[in-house]
């Protein structure tokens, strides 16, 4: 009977490891080494805008559009 008992409890210990390995380590997730901080510079502000909104357009993107283009010196 004692027999029994060792061998389940050692049936159990095995499938708790198993179980852990399966479902309680975390994945570990590859890091990208080039983190992009700030947008290109090369788009326009009303493109940047309209990407954050989600293809909702502003007044704000206009105007912003119109700063760009004279700091560029198209204007």
């Amino acid at each position: 009977m004692l027999f029994v008992v060792l061998i389940i409890s050692f049936v159990l210990l095995i499938l708790l490891y198993v179980l852990y390995l399966k479902y309680g380590v975390e994945y570990r997730v590859k890091v990208s080494e080039k983190e992009i901080t700030h947008p290109p510079s090369n788009l326009p502000p009303s493109i940047v805008g309209m990407l954050m909104s989600f293809g909702s357009f502003q007044d704000d993107f206009l105007t912003a559009t119109i700063i760009d283009l004279i700091n560029r010196g198209y204007i």
